[in-house]
């Protein structure tokens, strides 16, 4: 009638599409709740304008389906701008502002953010405090709300107590059979479980009532009845019952598929949950693996003969692939355990890493060895690699490095023949004559009065040549003859020391 009488684009016609948006959402049909909306939010943002109240809400319901959808961040940015419009047009005390801070609450909560969470729901208490009577229904659902925060945190005993409150204020301004009623006794019953001194029958009672006014108010198809039987059969796991939790959990599984798509999250943690009934349960093992299965099952022949009867020894088929493949696999482990690259860390992804690339390593050693026809080792294999990938890194091995050169990369020419020549250490800057420690005499003589007991500050002689290609500094007599035709130009030059000091000694004498 609105869009015959107005037309499409008339704020009549969006806040049709609006309301049929929360109740399609209300009734589980998500897709059906998205498109109302949108067509709601395309038209609010041109009639009224994109700052109206109206286009507030339709963002407030679009952040609720997609939160249900598992999509939470666009569910937290279509929240956001509706809180801001909200706090805009309406103030930042109006009960709108509250309902946002609410489902705010349940976004962050999803995310993990236990206190940004908590944050939001004690802004909406104070709100609904202010603004409403204490005993009004939306007290109730933010009360609601702040206990599964209560919960998180470990506070079990407070968030019983809020969701006591929030049940009485249900059953008094609703009814005993309303939908939020079955949430409380829903999170009662997560409660009574987790209590050290819980009450597990009576947390099963109190999910199976949650259960029968959901089927009762919603329908068997709802994805609140979905959500209340996984809760039930996390119960009945832990009263040790998965035969009953198995039924709950594949009805759940159904109604997720059906309602959610089989991509969403929901899905997946009810399969996850399905899976670990279906392992205490141990149906595919005992199918699979049982004696009497391997018993009865395929045999083969190993190839030898019972000494005794002389007929031939078989086994289970299942014991024979499993062994020729399982050697493979031990192969594989003892080859990449020769060349260990794991380390203690902090950081797990470093072990994944590096265990992924000896599986690479091993991998293109094992096709190296299928084409050549005289493979080397594994470990000369890997050292070679290691020389091929630092060879075509591109990093120049020419470089020359800053500063004076370390004494470990002395050896690496100062012992070639020629092209040794002294040269003057040229200064900087205002000093002309510049002069150093020699590289010899210095540490020689150093050892010498260390060993005499006596101490210098200097105890060596400095120069002012060094070598024109090791660039050390060297004293032109003897010191630098030593230091390019001997290994240890140090302990020689302590051997020529104590000789000429033998030689005076006997001259003397």
């Amino acid at each position: 009638m609105f869009k015959k009488e107005f037309g499409r684009k008339r704020a009549n016609v969006a806040q049709t599409y609006l309301n049929l948006g929360i109740v399609q959402r209300e009734f589980g049909n998500l897709q059906e709740a998205k498109e109302l909306l949108d067509r709601a939010l395309e038209i609010f943002i041109t009639e009224p304008g994109s700052e109206h109240a109206d286009v507030a809400q339709t963002f407030l319901s679009l952040g609720i389906v997609q939160r249900e959808f598992g999509n939470l961040q666009q569910a937290k940015k279509y929240l956001d701008r509706a809180l801001k419009i909200l706090k805009t047009e309406l103030g930042s005390k109006h009960v709108n502002v509250a309902n946002t801070y609410i489902n705010l609450d349940i976004v962050q909560r999803e995310f993990g953010n236990l206190h940004q969470a908590k944050r939001c729901l004690d802004r909406a208490l104070d709100i609904f405090k202010t603004e409403l009577r204490t005993e009004h229904a939306s007290v109730a659902r933010t009360l609601q709300n702040v206990a599964p925060v209560h919960y998180e945190f470990g506070n079990l005993q407070l968030a019983k107590k809020f969701c006591n409150r929030a049940q009485v204020i249900f059953k008094k301004k609703l009814g005993p059979d309303h939908v939020k009623v079955a949430i409380c006794y829903e999170n009662l019953g997560k409660l009574e479980r987790a209590l050290p001194q819980g009450d597990l029958p009576h947390a099963k009672e109190l999910c199976m009532k949650a259960l029968q006014i959901n089927l009762k108010s919603l329908g068997s198809e709802n994805i609140a009845v979905a959500r209340t039987c996984d809760n039930l059969t996390d119960l009945l796991c832990g009263m040790c019952d998965p035969q009953e939790a198995k039924k709950n959990y594949e009805r759940a599984l159904g109604i997720c598929k059906r309602r959610l798509g089989t991509d969403h999250v929901d899905v997946a943690r009810t399969y996850q949950n399905l899976g670990k009934v279906q392992y205490e349960l141990a149906e595919e093992i005992h199918r699979k693996i049982s004696l009497r299965h391997l018993y009865d099952g395929p045999k083969r022949e190993v190839g030898r003969n019972h000494p005794g009867t002389g007929q031939p020894i078989t086994k289970p088929e299942i014991i024979h692939d499993y062994n020729k493949f399982m050697g493979a696999v031990d192969r594989c482990d003892q080859m990449v355990a020769y060349s260990c690259f794991r380390r203690r860390t902090m950081k797990w992804w470093k072990k994944v890493f590096f265990h992924l690339f000896s599986l690479s390593i091993l991998n293109a050693y094992i096709l190296y060895k299928q084409r050549t026809r005289s493979p080397v080792l594994q470990r000369t294999f890997r050292r070679e690699l290691v020389k091929e990938l630092v060879r075509n890194s591109g990093i120049s091995h020419s470089l020359t490095p800053r500063g004076r050169p370390r004494r470990s990369a002395e050896g690496l020419t100062r012992l070639q023949v020629g092209g040794h020549f002294p040269e003057k250490i040229l200064g900087t800057g205002k000093k002309s004559n510049i002069t150093r420690a020699c590289a010899v005499c210095f540490p020689a003589q150093k050892k010498i009065l260390k060993r005499a007991g006596e101490k210098r500050k200097r105890p060596g002689k400095e120069s002012s040549f060094q070598c024109s290609v090791c660039k050390v500094a060297l004293c032109i007599q003897d010191c630098f003859q030593l230091f390019h035709t001997v290994q240890d130009y140090v302990a020689a030059y302590i051997r020529r020391h104590d000789a000429n000091n033998d030689n005076e000694d006997a001259e003397t004498n």
